[in-house]
């Protein structure tokens, strides 16, 4: 049974339910996004914040949140408690913009940089660049961090599962989201595998929640 949240936060599903959440079919990159960027604490306070304010005070808050946050200018900060919105709520064209680190041999909070920057000669034809970089692209790819979108509903239930107001375990968590797997109740202690995924999930779920959320929009 799902527990008595604050009105706040009443929107959350029942993450024992994997029915409550987006299916991987259907479900576009930016609606991904939100889904992370409104489990995000810091942006709940931060729109609750926005709502309390005068109009003059509230539209410098506006902007901050605006940047903050990499949403579209001009557009009033979504409600958390939003289900939906709509396409172009998110600065998804940041993705052009990327800035290499020199050295890229040391892993930043954990997480190695794993953009690249690519040349283009405007003199020369476009066509054998563009199959050239496709080939570079997929040999750099290969082995790396990636965001699959059949793992997202995944990563949101483990989010909502550790805030939830029960606190249940991380066996029990496992065991609810791998039932095929898991097997019998006696099988899942906490150092068993599955359960080593679900925490390496709930990592992976936390930098989406908090950072890269809106790298999820041209995922569809």
């Amino acid at each position: 049974m799902k527990p008595e949240y604050p009105p706040e936060l009443s929107w959350l599903p029942d993450w024992t339910d994997p029915n409550q959440y987006p299916p991987a079919k259907g479900t576009t990159g930016t609606q991904w996004a939100w889904e992370f960027l409104r489990r995000n604490p810091d942006y709940r306070q931060a729109y609750a914040e926005l709502s309390s304010l005068p109009t003059e005070e509230g539209f410098e808050r506006c902007w901050s949140i605006i940047q903050r946050f990499h949403l579209t200018d001009g557009l009033f900060p979504p409600d958390p408690r939003a289900r939906h919105i709509s396409d172009g709520c998110f600065k998804a064209n940041w993705f052009r913009y990327y800035r290499m680190d020199k050295d890229q041999s040391i892993p930043k909070n954990g997480w190695r940089d794993t953009r690249i920057l690519i040349e283009f000669d405007l003199s020369l034809p476009v066509e054998p660049q563009l199959r050239h970089t496709r080939k570079v692209l997929e040999r750099e790819g290969k082995g790396k961090a990636r965001y699959k979108i059949q793992n997202l509903s995944d990563y949101l239930r483990i989010l909502d599962a550790r805030d939830d107001l029960v606190k249940p375990t991380l066996p029990c968590i496992t065991r609810t989201l791998f039932p095929k797997l898991a097997g019998g109740e006696e099988e899942i202690t906490k150092d068993h595998p599955l359960v080593e995924r679900v925490k390496k999930s709930h990592k992976v779920a936390l930098k989406l929640r908090n950072l890269d959320y809106w790298k999820l929009v041209p995922l569809t």
